[in-house]
């Protein structure tokens, strides 16, 4: 049986749920609330299997993650009090500091 997630996992994810649905109020895209399979593109021509982002509550930080010939590789690193760029949504940024808890 797998345990279930933390309060502070809990926490990140609404916040990453509530500042990505402020953005899209009024567009066309909508947020949906895991469990439920998505992957973020990067550019035009990005497959489902070529691209994953990763929020990670117990080290409070984001890291999104690139695959070039055959293996995933880092694109960009953000931290607790950084503005992630979500580069699917022109415009749009996560404030992490709302969303993971001061220490």
């Amino acid at each position: 049986m797998i345990a279930p997630p933390s309060g502070v996992h809990q926490e990140v994810c609404f916040e990453l749920r509530r500042q990505l649905g402020n953005f899209l109020v009024g567009k066309k895209c909508r947020v949906c609330p895991a469990p439920f399979g998505v992957r973020l593109f990067e550019k035009d021509g990005d497959r489902p299997e070529n691209v994953d982002t990763m929020a990670e509550p117990d080290t409070q930080t984001v890291q999104v993650y690139a695959l070039e010939n055959g293996i995933l590789h880092p694109c960009a690193f953000y931290g607790q009090t950084d503005a992630a760029k979500v580069n699917v949504l022109e415009g749009c940024f996560i404030e992490l500091s709302k969303g993971f808890p001061a220490e």
